[in-house]
């Protein structure tokens, strides 16, 4: 399995949006959850050769690998295993 990948949920690069901090378009969405969360920001650039091409934000890279994000912020899992 090749695993999620950010160009899979790539929104349209906005002018004004910072270049940096930034993911490659082929990076797995974890480093794109890990990159956001140690910023301090909820979308980033998605650069390919240096040049963007689109966004990711963190609900949808979340969202794609299972988790959610908690009303207070924090992420959660979606689903939950019974006890």
């Amino acid at each position: 399995m090749r695993g999620h990948r950010v160009h899979d949920i790539l929104r349209p690069f906005r002018p004004e949006m910072a270049r940096h901090p930034a993911v490659a378009w082929d990076a797995r969405s974890m480093q794109a959850i890990e990159t956001m969360l140690v910023h301090g920001v909820r979308e980033i650039a998605v650069l390919r050769n240096r040049t963007p091409v689109g966004s990711v934000r963190l609900d949808d890279a979340l969202r794609q690998v299972g988790l959610r994000r908690l009303p207070g912020g924090e992420p959660a899992r979606t689903a939950q295993r019974s006890l």
